[in-house]
């Protein structure tokens, strides 16, 4: 059993691409600890499962110590990950929605909280990109800004991506 484990999991590394980021949560507080969102996809650009069987990954750079990766604890999983709702929209998983469980709380800012994976190959690499609607426009995520309060209340959210048309997106919600 435990030489099949070993096999299934140097199978999926070989048939797997390391992990791309999607986009990075920055916050007021500790803000030199950075909150990535990665996704992973094999060698035909479709998006695949980690090794725990989730699709989306997010971990700390923990930037205020040496800059190493520190995983979720088990508070911040359960709000991203361990609930989080994963619905491919297409037969050869090149495009998923995905709503980490905590985003309900943002409905206050943004009217729908879904964020969407799309794969692509673009000059012969692999791209993945996650995006969001936000006023009636796809936009393409690059950076989320959570201002906290002393009392770690939210003071204000900014969002900051690219439109469509290549043009800088930046949204300030209060």
């Amino acid at each position: 059993m435990r030489n099949f484990l070993a096999f299934m999991l140097l199978f999926c590394a070989i048939h797997a691409e390391a992990g791309q980021n999607l986009f990075i949560v920055k916050k007021s507080l500790h803000a030199k600890n950075i909150f990535k969102v990665d996704a992973q996809v094999d060698s035909n650009c479709a998006l695949v499962p980690y090794p725990n069987h989730k699709y989306i990954e997010g971990y700390w750079i923990m930037g205020e110590d040496r800059g190493q990766r520190e995983e979720m604890n088990s508070t911040e999983a359960q709000g991203f990950a361990s609930k989080a709702v994963m619905t491919y929209l297409n037969t050869n998983r090149t495009e998923m929605d995905f709503q980490p469980a905590n985003m309900d709380k943002a409905r206050r800012y943004f009217s729908d909280p879904r964020i969407r994976v799309r794969t692509k190959v673009a000059n012969g690499r692999c791209q993945v990109d996650a995006f969001m609607e936000i006023d009636n426009a796809e936009i393409k995520l690059k950076e989320i800004f959570v201002d906290l309060s002393m009392l770690l209340r939210i003071d204000y959210v900014t969002v900051r991506g690219v439109r469509a048309d290549g043009s800088g997106f930046y949204k300030l919600y209060r």
